[in-house]
């Protein structure tokens, strides 16, 4: 599942479409309703990791002191912190 997880992000962070223009998430076929739109920041498109990761089945809890967030599905913990390059994956650090 992690695998699948971080093939997905990285492909999702490494694509940037032509334009500015809307930037459409889907998952299986089916566009993806978000709060956030994505955007293009730095020539990488951003998307919103709770509406992802909850689609594909995960909890998603910010802990705004820590401005980390943890994204949990079966045995499969994903922490981030905002501003930080390394992820944790079932505790192991990921850049």
């Amino acid at each position: 599942m992690k695998k699948k997880i971080l093939l997905f992000l990285t492909f999702i962070l490494s694509v940037a479409p032509i334009s500015a223009a809307a930037i459409d998430v889907n998952i299986n076929n089916r566009k993806l309703a978000l709060d956030v739109p994505a955007s293009i920041i730095n020539d990488r498109a951003m998307v919103p990791m709770r509406a992802i990761f909850e689609n594909l089945g995960a909890t998603v809890v910010w802990d705004e002191p820590t401005k980390g967030i943890t994204a949990t599905k079966g045995n499969d913990i994903i922490r981030l912190t905002l501003n930080k390059k390394t992820a944790y994956i079932n505790g192991s650090a990921k850049t």
